[in-house]
Parts: structure tokens; sequence; C-alpha cells
């Protein structure tokens, strides 16, 4: 049962230093356009009963918010049913064009427009994804004390009706994370989905909801936090991510909230296709003139990327040696996070398909091989950068073999879960 009517969302993939990440914004068609309007708020509000829920890892901060506003408007979920949703697990896409070699990881090519509200429309919820990029047609997400008004009071007229917004802000310009990961210069920047759920102009602070420190099961410095409104218009301001920027998601009066099961078997159905690699099932994934290939078909290409050859190895080796270390650990480390939290899903939530222990078991199992991988991977990164090309071929020969037979290993697990779910 859903208990209200409508909800705000910026759909943005975070890690905390990750290149990968990529910002898919849904952007309101309901702004409160007048300032004027914003006379008639209260000087102060609070949502209240808006539940918390933890990310498990550093890519999945906007599948947090996602979840705890789908419970706040009623349907019981959980981060790692949303991740499932989403696809992540099953998804893979990698670029290739003419030197390029950029894979990505499943939380990179989740998150788009039309698979937010596919990924929505399980829950009884929808979105616009025809207003998504309104905000950077009218170019207002530059800097400045007028588009920093008009975000506000949108803020304020959204908030004041019970609906959270989330938004995208700057970890580093907030206390909590300088002081967790030791930040102490005012240079190094990010992007970060958290749930803004209140506000005091009489006190001048600012109330939320952050998924993040549930990466170190600390729910008290992620549950209706507050914050001075001047720190987080810096963490607004200074965001990688979409500055500015709100979204609505709203109740489906059409579409009612599928049972857990139901939304299984479709998103499991829909995962499969991802794997096999069909383009429909990666839906609004907005393809760059680097056309990628997808799922298997991508993991086969990545794989023959590492073998003997001037297209394939040379360019290959090249491409790492321009890579920074966290680059390369990001992606690698991502993709067995991401395999390690849907195994763990599917393991204990057997009772809704035989497939899942046998799909629990296999992703647990590629799981460890990316394990492998990244440790490869960090090696390749590090010879690759400290010698020329030449040299560096002749000491990778092993380590891109070895990388080129864990991922056969992998597009074998792959083609196991297709025969299996077939």
């Amino acid at each position: 049962m859903r208990l209200k009517r409508t909800m705000l969302l910026i759909f943005v993939f975070f890690s905390f230093f990750s290149p990968f990440s990529s910002v898919l914004i849904a952007s309101s068609s309901y702004f409160y356009q007048s300032l004027e309007a914003a006379s008639d708020l209260p000087e102060s509000y609070i949502i209240q009963d808006v539940p918390w829920v933890g990310q498990p890892a550093r890519y999945c901060c906007s599948f947090g918010c996602l979840a705890m506003l789908i419970n706040y408007y009623g349907v019981n979920t959980t981060i790692e049913e949303v991740l499932h949703s989403s696809g992540i697990g099953y998804s893979f896409a990698y670029i290739r064009f003419l030197t390029t070699r950029n894979p990505m990881a499943g939380a990179g090519v989740c998150q788009f427009p039309l698979n937010t509200l596919s990924t929505l429309s399980l829950y009884g919820l929808k979105t616009d994804p025809k207003s998504y990029l309104d905000p950077y047609i009218k170019g207002s997400n530059a800097i400045s004390d007028e588009n920093w008004e008009n975000y506000w009071s949108n803020v304020k007229g959204h908030i004041a009706e019970d609906a959270p917004i989330l938004t995208s802000v700057d970890p580093f310009s907030i206390p909590y994370y300088r002081e967790k990961l030791n930040i102490t210069n005012t240079e190094t920047h990010g992007g970060h989905a958290i749930i803004v759920i209140g506000y005091n102009e009489s006190n001048q602070t600012v109330c939320y909801n952050d998924p993040g420190p549930g990466i170190w099961d600390e729910e008290e410095n992620g549950s209706y936090v507050f914050i001075s409104k001047q720190l987080f218009r810096d963490a607004v301001e200074n965001t990688t991510g979409s500055r500015y920027i709100v979204g609505l998601i709203t109740d489906d009066p059409n579409n009612e909230a599928l049972s857990k099961e139901e939304r299984f078997n479709i998103s499991h159905k829909r995962n499969i296709q991802r794997m096999k690699g069909f383009i429909g099932a990666y839906a609004g994934f907005n393809f760059p003139i680097k056309f990628p290939y997808l799922g298997i078909n991508g993991l086969k290409i990545f794989k023959r990327d590492f073998q003997p050859g001037l297209t394939h190895r040379v360019i290959m080796v090249n491409a790492f040696s321009k890579m920074e270390k966290i680059q390369v650990e990001h992606f690698f480390i991502f993709m067995k996070l991401e395999k390690q939290d849907i195994s763990r899903f599917l393991l204990e939530n057997e009772e809704l398909s035989p497939v899942c222990r046998q799909n629990g078991l296999l992703l647990k199992k590629e799981s460890e091989c990316w394990k492998n991988l990244t440790d490869l991977a960090l090696q390749l990164n590090e010879i690759s950068q400290n010698n020329n090309l030449l040299k560096s071929l002749s000491l990778t020969s092993h380590i891109t073999k070895e990388m080129s037979i864990i991922l056969g290993e992998i597009i074998d697990i792959h083609e196991e879960i297709i025969s299996i779910s077939n």
C-alpha cells in the first residue's frame, strides 16, 4: 500500500573517487517556478518517518536512496532487491573504438532514465524521462545566486508537501566524510546522492538521509542528519554530479506495485537478456559514438583484447598505461562487489525461484574471478606506467595471458547462467 502521492528523484551514480561514474538525472516538470511562492512556505519543516537504508558499497548510493524512497512510499524492499531490479550483477558494457578501451560495470549502465522508469514500474511508481534534460537545455545548472535560490525554493516547496528530494552533493564538502576519509585539502570533489527531508530557516539548517555511512554500519551518521545551510549549498554547488537538479517520481494510478515474486521474475528475465547482450534489455542506455559491446558479447571482446596482436594487447597495455590506479581498481572492484551483492541477495531469497541458488552460487564464483582480475590489473597498470610500451609488453605477457584465461572462466559462468535460465 503506497502512503504518499509524489516523490522526487535525482538518480546519481557515485563512487567516492570513480572516474567511471555516470550521472543520470530525473528533473522535475513541476518546479516551483516563482520565488514569490517561497514566501508562503513554513519557516521550517521536517518530513516524518523517512526510512534509512545504508549502501553496502561505494558504487550504490543512488540505489540506496531509491530503496529509501520506495519504502517511504509504502512498498517494502531492500537495496539488494533494488540492485537486482535495476540489472546490477548481470550487466556489462565495453566501449571499444579506435584506441579507446573502456569497460563499464553494471552501475555505470543501469541508471539511465528509461532503465530507472522500468525499475520503478515494478514498485507501482513512474517518472517522465522526457524531462530529464530540461535543466541542461535551459542552462540552469551553472553556479549562481539565482540558480541556487530557484533550487532552494523548489527544495522547500516539495518538502513542505512531504516529498523527500534526492539531490547530488559533493561528499568532501560534508564534515562527516572529510573526517572519515581524512580529507584535508579543498581540491578533492565528488558526486554523491542523498535525500533532503527537512529545513529550518530560523537556525539555517538542512536535514537529510545519507546512505553512505552504511559502508561503515553507522546509521546514526546517516539518518536525519543536520547540516548548516551554507555547508549544504557548498556541497550542492561543488558536486561533480548534477547541480541544482531535482526530479519527480509519482505513483502510477494504472500500475499497482507487484508482489516480490512477480518483481523477481520480471527482473530476472530482463537480467538474463542483459547478460546475453540484447540491446533492448539495456533500457535507455545512452550509446556514444564509441558503440559498446554488451553483456557476454562485451566480455568476449574484452577477453580478446588481452591476447597478442597490434589491435589487441598492444592497445590494451597502452590504455592501461594512461589510467590512474584508482580507475583500474574501481572498475574491477565494482564488478566484484556487484556480483557479490547480487549473489547474496539470490542465496538469501531462494524461495523466490529455483534459479536463485544456481545463479547465486555461480555469481559468487564469478566474484572471486573479478577479485583475482583486480590484482592482475593493478600489476599491469603499475608496470605499464613505469616502462615504455615495448618493455611493458615484454614484462606483462604473463599477466595479460592470465587475465584472458580468467575472463574465459567468467564467460563460461555466464554461459552456464544463461543455459540454466532458458
